[in-house]
This record gives structure tokens, sequence and C-alpha cells, in this order.
């Protein structure tokens, strides 16, 4: 029976995981790291995750971080009055970057980045 599901198509790990990191990245904003977790606890080959993979480069990763960052800074509605105000707000943006498994250098340095932005925008 599996037999006639993979001579159908209807059961191709390769294509399952490249459906799977195409859409989860773009859609979700998921890093390769976290995908390829995903891609792990579903059963599919070390090889056929890193093919998968593959088609996430580093400057994709980068702008999906970035577009996160700045989605979440748009949360903010004030400057920081103070130090701990603005850590706060850091810690919320490093912390959406984090959970979608983005690495802490690049979520701290693009999370830093998108709430300057911010507080450049609010304060003008």
């Amino acid at each position: 029976m599996l037999d006639d599901f993979e001579a159908a198509k209807l059961l191709d790990d390769r294509a399952f995981a490249q459906e799977w990191v195409r859409q989860r990245h773009e859609r979700r904003g998921k890093s390769r790291k976290a995908l390829d977790i995903e891609l792990k606890d579903k059963g599919i080959s070390a090889h056929i995750r890193a093919e998968a993979l593959d088609q996430i480069d580093s400057n994709d990763e980068h702008n999906v971080a970035t577009q996160l960052a700045m989605k979440k800074a748009r949360e903010i509605k004030k400057p920081p009055v103070d130090f701990h105000e603005q850590q706060k707000y850091l810690r919320r943006i490093v912390g959406v970057l984090a959970r979608r498994g983005f690495n802490e250098g690049l979520s701290f340095s693009i999370a830093k980045e998108a709430l300057e932005t911010r507080v450049s925008e609010l304060e003008t």
C-alpha cells in the first residue's frame, strides 16, 4: 500500500520537506534551525532536511528576522521613558525572534536596530 502511495507521488518526503520549509519560512518567519527541528520531529532524514533547508540563505533569514522585529517594534506607541523600559521593549522584540529559532547574536542586533528605528519614528 505504501508503495502505491509512493508511486502515485502521494508519499514523498523530499517534496514535503521542500514545501514545509518554503511555507513555514515565508509565512511564519521560522529560522533554518527551527525548521530543521520541526522536520526532524516529523521523521525526515538528515540529507532531505539539508536539501530542503538549502533554499534559505543567510540573507533570507536576515530579511525575515528584520521584518518580524520591525512588526513587533511597531507595537510600541511611545518612546521608552528610561533604561528599564527600553530594555523591556528590547526583550519583547528579541523574544519574538528567539521563539522562531533565530540565533542570539542575530536576534539581539536586529532587535536593537528595530527598536532604535521605532524610537526615532516616535520622536519625530
